[in-house]
């Protein structure tokens, strides 16, 4: 058996080895947990009061501005407009579907500006 010397009425340690190590991840892990949830509600906070709305609305109009990707963002804005009126599949599409239809040079372009500006 393993722990056949933690019978021992003598021994003043009786945790098996590793046990300290083991509570010490399983609280850095629950701490890293509370801060993700912290941060999330921050977020969710500022989506509140449309800030990270605005940050969006700046990347996509980086887009817009490049000539490169404009035409581009005019094919995700027909898929955002076909989610809203017609509903079905188009609006069953996650973001990362939408942003699918641009290449993924630009697709990096606004999810990089959108988390440099959301922090």
């Amino acid at each position: 058996m393993k722990y056949v010397a933690s019978r021992d009425i003598n021994v003043t340690n009786p945790e098996p080895h590793g046990y300290w190590d083991l509570m010490a991840q399983i609280d850095a892990e629950q701490d890293a947990d509370d801060l993700l949830e912290r941060n999330q509600e921050e977020i969710k906070e500022r989506l509140a009061d449309d800030e990270l709305v605005d940050i969006a609305d700046e990347a996509i109009g980086e887009l817009y501005a490049s000539e490169e990707f404009c035409e581009l963002m005019l094919l995700v804005t027909n898929e955002l407009a076909k989610a809203i009126v017609l509903g079905g599949y188009y609006k069953q599409q996650t973001v990362g579907q939408i942003l699918s239809h641009l290449p993924l040079e630009a697709e990096k372009m606004v999810i990089k500006y959108i988390k440099e500006n959301a922090n």
